[in-house]
């Protein structure tokens, strides 16, 4: 039984880990952002903001808004 019950905490403690990991805070602590129009739609290709088009940048402590100047696209 207290094999078992290691064995399932264990398992516990990984799905938490991975649950974690995802957690928009901590992906945001990492540098990455979260971009919406003026809409508040998130976007997820540059082309959807045109030049003059206001943003809202979410990172980990507080946003920023600002005005799309130009757009580049991935090649």
């Amino acid at each position: 039984m207290q094999t078992l019950l290691a064995d399932r905490g264990a398992r516990l403690m990984r799905a938490q880990a991975l649950l974690d990991s995802l957690n928009p805070d901590a992906v945001l602590a990492r540098g990455y952002a979260i971009v919406r129009d003026e809409h508040g739609a998130v976007l997820h290709d540059a082309g959807q903001a045109l030049p003059g088009t206001a943003i809202e940048a979410r990172l980990a402590r507080g946003s920023l808004i600002a005005e799309v100047r130009e757009a580049r696209k991935d090649n």
